[in-house]
């Protein structure tokens, strides 16, 4: 019985250590958002064609661009 109590302890604790595995992974992504939301290591600057520039990010703008475009000077 008490082997019994010793497996399945460890077996929770398994499952403790991947259900705190997907939090940091999800706690990593978050930071990466707050960033963005933040304007935080902007690498580039939007110029509308009224206004002040925005501060922006790379990869974010290219992520969202139709791949048939290629008007875009770095």
């Amino acid at each position: 019985m008490a082997v019994q109590g010793m497996s399945h302890a460890f077996e929770k604790m398994k499952e403790m250590e991947e259900r705190e595995k997907g939090t940091k992974e999800k706690l990593s992504f978050l930071d990466g958002l707050t960033a963005l939301r933040e304007r935080i290591h902007t690498d580039i600057l939007v110029k509308p064609g009224s206004g002040p520039p925005i501060p922006a990010h790379r990869a974010l703008l290219v992520s969202s661009l139709d791949h048939t475009f290629v008007g875009i000077s770095w």
